[in-house]
């Protein structure tokens, strides 16, 4: 039985890609047309690559557990605040900004936490500091300030991950 014989609109790729219509356009479209489908279903959600610019359409999935939305045009963390069970979050290749990331991200998991926030622009990152940090990457940013970072996810048993600029003297 397929979801479709239920009554609930589904979107694959290609067979539901319009001519003329790019893959990105598409996929952003479908996205927040099922919004009220998505919270109900996904625990995993891999978007890398498509051009999208939010993640609003996924703020009811309380079910996911793991997000990829790397190498987009993600300015922002906003809609995935109330994403209860995430404990995979790779927003790497992105536009992220301090700005973008007003609030730690609130991982409600009692899981190792896995994070990959590199290649963005972001010169301080907060943290949830309730959280085990298995891995986190920040390879890539401009960081002035990573104290905080250390002390949240320098436990015994994280791997941390820095990437600092040239100017920062790391020997003091």
């Amino acid at each position: 039985m397929t979801l479709e014989n239920n009554g609930i609109s589904c979107w694959m790729a290609p067979a539901s890609i319009q001519g003329g219509l790019s893959y990105a356009q598409e996929l952003d479209q479908a996205i927040n047309a099922n919004k009220t489908v998505l919270p109900f279903m996904l625990e995993y959600l891999n978007i890398d690559g498509n051009q999208i610019q939010s993640l609003e359409a996924l703020e009811g999935c309380a079910l996911l557990e793991g997000l990829s939305a790397a190498d987009n045009q993600l300015e922002t963390t906003r809609g995935i605040e109330n994403l209860g069970e995430l404990k995979y979050l790779d927003l790497s290749g992105n536009a992220l900004t301090d700005d973008g990331i007003k609030e730690p991200i609130p991982f409600q998991s009692d899981e190792w936490i896995v994070c990959d926030f590199s290649r963005n622009q972001i010169t301080s990152l907060k943290l949830d500091t309730e959280c085990e940090y298995r891995y986190l990457s920040v390879y890539g940013n401009p960081l002035e300030e990573y104290e905080t970072i250390y002390q949240t996810v320098g436990s015994p048993g994280s791997t941390l991950v820095l990437d600092f600029q040239e100017s920062l003297d790391l020997r003091t």
